[in-house]
C-alpha cells in the first residue's frame, strides 16, 4: 500500500496487480502440462477441464468487460453453453490465443477505470453494481477458476510440478 495514494488509487493498483498475477499463475501452470490432450482431462462427470475453464473465463471476460461502462455485462452474443461443451477440443494454441484476447479486454478496461469512478454504476445481468463491486466480483470469480486450473495442472504434472507460488514448508523439509 502506498501512503501517498488515496484508498481508491491503492485499490485500483491492487486490483490490476491481482488480475495480472492470476493471469501469470495460470499461464505458469498451463505451461507445465506436457501433453496437449491433458488440457481436456476431467476428473469426473461434474468437473471441468482446463480447456473448459479457459473457454468459460474468456467468455466471461469478453462479456463483462467489453463496453463495460455502456452495456450490460452479460452480452446477448455470449454463448455460455459452448464454454462448457466437452466435445469442443481446442488446440493449446487456440486456447492460449483466446486466453490472451480475454485478458487483454479485462486489463485494458480495468486500467482505463479512474479511481473516482469506483462508485459509479454499471449493470451485470440486469442488476446494478458499483464498479468497485464489479471488479471485486470478477477478481473472486477468476481466482476460483485459476485455482481450479492450478489444481488440475498440479494433478496432471505432479511428478515434475514446479510451484507457481511459494512451495509449502514440507517441500523444503523433505
Amino acid at each position: 500500500m502506498n501512503n501517498n495514494l488515496t484508498i481508491e488509487e491503492n485499490f485500483m493498483e491492487y486490483a490490476i496487480n491481482r488480475l495480472e498475477r492470476l493471469k501469470i499463475d495460470a499461464e505458469k501452470a498451463i505451461s507445465q502440462i506436457q501433453d496437449d490432450q491433458a488440457l481436456h482431462f476431467v476428473l469426473d462427470e461434474k468437473s471441468n477441464s482446463i480447456s473448459i475453464l479457459i473457454r468459460h473465463l474468456v467468455g466471461n471476460m469478453k462479456s463483462r468487460w467489453t463496453d463495460f461502462f455502456t452495456s450490460d455485462g452479460e452480452k446477448p452474443t455470449r454463448n455460455r453453453p459452448m464454454e462448457f461443451d466437452r466435445n469442443e477440443k481446442n488446440s493449446r494454441l487456440e486456447l492460449l490465443q483466446m486466453w490472451d484476447e480475454g485478458w487483454n479486454v479485462v486489463l485494458s478496461t480495468v486500467k482505463s477505470i479512474q479511481p473516482n469512478q469506483l462508485l459509479d454504476k454499471i449493470t451485470i445481468r440486469d442488476q446494478p453494481h458499483t464498479i468497485l463491486e464489479a471488479i471485486l466480483r470478477q477478481i473472486s470469480h477468476y481466482s476460483e477458476h485459476v485455482g481450479q486450473i492450478l489444481f488440475l495442472a498440479k494433478h496432471l504434472e505432479h511428478k515434475d510440478w514446479k510451484w507457481v507460488s511459494i512451495a509449502p514448508d514440507y517441500i523444503y523439509n523433505a
